[in-house]
C-alpha cells in the first residue's frame, strides 16, 4: 500500500513478466505496526473500508493472482513458481496475521522442539532464518518462548526431527 502499486501498474501496462509477492499480514510492519488502507481501520482505530487486494489487482489488469498461507511451504513454493512461469505480471498474496501483533501474541500457540535422537544435523531447518531456531551444542534448538508454531522448520526437516512440544 506504500510504493508497490505504481510499479505494478507500469508492469501491467508494459506486460513485464514480473512476480510480486504481497505480504498481507494485517499491519505495517516496517514502521511500527500502524493501520493502513488494507486493514479496515483508520490510524485512530476506527472502522474504515478495507482495500480488497484481489479486486484492486484485477482492476489494474493483473490476471495471475494467487493467495496462499505462507506457513504452507509447499503451496507457497508452487504459487511462486507458477507466478514466475506466467508470461506477464503475477502477484502472489501471502496472507497470515503478523505474529508480533498483540492479539496474535496472546493466541494459544504450540511451539516446536528438536528431537536430538532423530536429528541428522543437516542444518536444513536453519535455512529459513527463524529467530526462534538457534544452533547450539551441535544441534538446532527451538527457543520455545519465541516459537510462533508456524511449522516451517518442521516442513524443511528431511527426517521429521522437529516436532510439536505437545499434540495440538
Amino acid at each position: 500500500m506504500h510504493s508497490g502499486l505504481p510499479s505494478l501498474v507500469s508492469a501491467v501496462y508494459n506486460q513485464v513478466p514480473t512476480t510480486m509477492v504481497l505480504l498481507d499480514n494485517g499491519t505495517t510492519g516496517m514502521t511500527g505496526h500502524q493501520e493502513h488502507p488494507g486493514t479496515g481501520k483508520t490510524l485512530k482505530g476506527g472502522p474504515a473500508p478495507a482495500v480488497n487486494y484481489e479486486q484492486l489487482l484485477k482492476a489494474v489488469g493483473v490476471d495471475h493472482i494467487e493467495v496462499v498461507d505462507p506457513w504452507d511451504l509447499d503451496a507457497t513454493k508452487k504459487a511462486i513458481r507458477a507466478g514466475l512461469d506466467h508470461p506477464g505480471p503475477a502477484v502472489i498474496i501471502t496472507r497470515r496475521s503478523c505474529m508480533l501483533l498483540p492479539e496474535q501474541k496472546l493466541a494459544e500457540r504450540v511451539p516446536y522442539r528438536v528431537d536430538e535422537d532423530e536429528c541428522i544435523q543437516c542444518e536444513e531447518c536453519m535455512a529459513i532464518g527463524c529467530p526462534a531456531l538457534v544452533w547450539e551444542d551441535e544441534y538446532p534448538r527451538v527457543r520455545e518462548w519465541e516459537c510462533t508454531g508456524c511449522s516451517l522448520c518442521a516442513q524443511l526437516c528431511p527426517v521429521d526431527a522437529i516436532q510439536l512440544t505437545v499434540e495440538a
